[in-house]
């Protein structure tokens, strides 16, 4: 989400917290690029119910799997069944920022670095096997946690933490949200209720606690459009994702 006035689009790459990390800039990191084209799996035969049955032959082409959670990131490959290749899985935990008084955050460069050393281990899996290199990885998949924002700068460089969909500081928000506006227009509108866990309330608890900082932001994003960003140059909001912000 672009801040107010600022008509910029994320064109760079970076990320808070990451320092001479090697990873940055616009071309993809080696563990990102595009595997030779293959034959991939091919129709044998329809059945009657419009169901069919695939042969997944050695070349089969697989996907790329990122899954990112609130303590830990996942990268595996699956085939077009969808089933997990063994030997490809990584996960790399960090720490959930908590404090007493409601924070939840993630570092961004942390998270960064967890997402890029899965990604190496999976790729060095999938080159060190030759049958399995010959499988062209032709798509990448990727989950991640809701709810969730990082304030960056106009190149998509992170100013802030990722405060995460648990950051339960701004209550107070939310509570004054809940008194100006109707709930159940605004969930039946949005498809979110006013409360902390969304965007509305902790974008206005951020302006007033830190006022500063806020100001300074061009883009709101969400980790998943901050690691495009970051990883790729680029990056898009899906509806899905944009659903979950309550804006």
């Amino acid at each position: 989400a672009d801040a107010p006035g600022s008509g910029l689009h994320p064109v760079g790459s970076g990320a808070g917290g990451l320092e001479g990390g090697g990873i940055m800039g616009k071309s993809r990191p080696p563990c990102l690029q595009k595997s030779p084209p293959g034959t991939g799996a091919t129709i044998s035969s329809f059945r009657a119910a419009d169901s069919f049955s695939l042969v997944v032959g050695m070349d089969a082409e697989l996907v790329l799997a990122l899954d990112l959670g609130t303590s830990s990131t996942r990268t595996a490959l699956f085939d077009v069944a969808g089933q997990r290749v063994p030997g490809t899985t990584a996960q790399e935990a960090y720490e959930l920022i908590t404090s007493r008084d409601g924070a939840a955050e993630i570092d961004p460069g942390v998270l960064l670095r967890a997402v890029m050393h899965c990604l190496e281990q999976t790729m060095h899996a999938h080159r060190l096997d030759p049958v399995l290199r010959a499988r062209p990885i032709a798509g990448i998949g990727v989950s991640t946690f809701w709810h969730s924002l990082v304030g960056c700068e106009a190149k998509g460089v992170s100013i802030t933490p990722i405060i995460t969909w648990a950051d339960a500081r701004s209550r107070e928000e939310s509570t004054r949200l809940r008194q100006r506006f109707d709930e159940k227009r605004m969930h039946a509108r949005t498809g979110c209720m006013l409360r902390a866990s969304f965007w509305p309330a902790k974008l206005r608890w951020l302006e007033r606690v830190q006022h500063r900082k806020f100001t300074t932001v061009k883009h709101w994003m969400s980790p998943a459009e901050w690691l495009q960003v970051t990883l790729t140059g680029e990056a898009n909001c899906a509806l899905g994702m944009a659903t979950g912000t309550g804006l």
